[in-house]
């Protein structure tokens, strides 16, 4: 395979390099290649298991250089990320955050901090209808004195960047570092999900919105 790199057991092969990765090797599925041949700069896509209970195909090198994980799960957590993240700046703020709100405007708002007169709303940039459902609501939330910020991103730190913006436009400015807040949260949803069972996670998606705020409170502990 071009661009291919063998590795040399006990010396630069996955399994000496990159143990814990090594471990999510699936070796049912990747039948005929050998872990302990293969390098972790290896562009060859292989089949991985996680303890999260998936099963994908991605290229060692993207897991073991760029530090990729399971693909299921970011998709997952990247869909929970502004809502955990409206929380965690909610909780600094010492704000109440409510998710899923339909009496304020009388329209569905995604996320909506009352103090702060603020609403938020996500976005598809390939799904037209729902910009124009949200250019509705944003006219009826400037009618009841309600800021309403649309945040068409998906990329983590892109979101946090935008969440900001809205704050800003409250008059509340995000002064945490948002590398910091992106991998903490991702760290926390990613345990979450390991030790959650497939039956239960759907029920247990909304304890964990609670769950990460009690993470935000022992995490400022910690820092004293």
């Amino acid at each position: 395979m071009a661009g291919e790199r063998a590795g040399k057991e006990g010396y630069n092969d996955l399994a000496t390099t990159d143990p814990d990765i090594a471990s999510e090797w699936d070796v049912e599925k990747n039948h005929g290649l050998s872990l302990t041949q293969t390098s972790r700069y290896s562009l060859r896509p292989v089949w991985w298991k996680g303890s999260c209970g998936h099963s994908w195909k991605d290229k060692v090198s993207n897991r073991a250089v760029d530090g990729a994980g399971c693909i299921y799960c970011e998709r997952d957590f990247r869909k929970a990320f502004p809502l955990l993240l409206a929380k965690y700046y909610g909780v600094l703020e010492g704000v109440k955050v409510i998710i899923k709100d339909e009496k304020a405007a009388g329209v569905p708002l995604e996320i909506y901090i009352p103090e702060l007169r603020l609403a938020f709303g996500f976005t598809n940039r390939r799904a037209e209808r729902a910009k124009d459902e949200q250019r509705v609501i944003k006219h009826i939330c400037e009618a009841r004195g309600i800021v309403y910020h649309v945040v068409d991103e998906e990329e983590p730190n892109k979101v946090a960047i935008e969440m900001r913006k809205g704050f800003a436009l409250a008059h509340t400015y995000i002064k945490s570092d948002i590398e910091a807040d992106c991998d903490g949260l991702r760290e926390r949803y990613l345990s979450w999900r390991k030790q959650a069972s497939r039956k239960k996670r759907e029920e247990l998606r909304l304890q964990f919105l609670s769950f990460t705020q009690v993470w935000i409170e022992l995490h400022e502990l910690s820092a004293y």
